[in-house]
């Protein structure tokens, strides 16, 4: 019983909770970094440890507040996009193999109809999961504003340009389809790139009033028909056909 209870002694009071404590100290520090190391490898960590849930990403890439994209009406509306949506993935630090995944979880309306075509056409998610950003952005300009258009040097139309303004402009873009090899459907939807002010606002209307899809399918021929009508008056008809004969005689 002696034995026991001087046993007892020596692991209870002040010295000995005094050596518990040097020793959980001693070993707080190599516990913190393996502790931290765990979570990493389980997703939660930074640089160099990819979550392997795209639902992980999903829920970082949402906190961000990123834009939703449906459809443009200029070429900086496409560009501007991209460049917000990079940089939150520069600021994610996001993997290259997710971004096409997180990037076409924004889109909506015409642009989510489109993708989902285009996808399911490719082979579903298999193909996306393998779809590296610079294909996806490759993809995404050549649908909303292919390379040879933006560099194409184009003609923004404003509405107050006049009759020899507004003809001028036709000829400009029919020049630039020729040249682009630009198929007759997809016409209408590159020229209204170019709009502003007066001319965006009407367009928009026409938008509004048919859907975006209707609007960007009516024959090239007959858009040309409604602007002339719109911006083109007859008396302003007159006097322009009278401005471009006189231009083409200084010429």
């Amino acid at each position: 019983m002696v034995g026991t209870r001087q046993s007892t002694l020596e692991f209870s009071g002040p010295a000995f909770e005094a050596a518990v404590q040097r020793a959980v100290d001693a070993l707080l520090p190599g516990l913190t970094t393996r502790f931290t190391n765990e979570i990493r490898q389980n997703g939660t960590g930074g640089s160099g440890d990819q979550p392997p849930n795209i639902h992980t990403w999903l829920e970082r890439f949402g906190k961000q507040k990123p834009r939703s994209f449906s459809s443009a009406t200029t070429p900086v509306d496409v560009e501007n996009w991209i460049a917000h949506i990079e940089k939150i993935f520069e600021v994610l630090g996001c993997a290259d193999e997710l971004k096409a995944r997180l990037a076409s979880y924004k889109f909506e309306g015409d642009a989510l109809n489109w993708w989902k075509a285009f996808k399911q056409a490719k082979g579903g998610e298999t193909y996306v999961a393998t779809l590296s950003w610079k294909d996806f952005r490759d993809i995404f300009f050549l649908q909303y504003f292919p390379r040879t258009l933006r560099t194409a040097n184009l003609h923004n139309f404003n509405g107050t340009e006049g009759v020899v303004g507004l003809k001028r402009w036709f000829e400009k873009m029919e020049q630039v389809f020729e040249i682009c090899k630009c198929a007759e459907d997809d016409k209408v939807k590159f020229a209204m790139c170019t709009f502003e002010g007066r001319a965006l606002t009407w367009w928009n209307g026409n938008v509004q009033t048919l859907g975006l899809a209707n609007a960007n399918q009516i024959p090239w021929s007959n858009v040309k028909a409604m602007m002339t009508t719109e911006y083109c008056p007859a008396t302003e008809i007159q006097d322009g056909a009278r401005a471009l004969d006189f231009d083409f005689e200084r010429r």
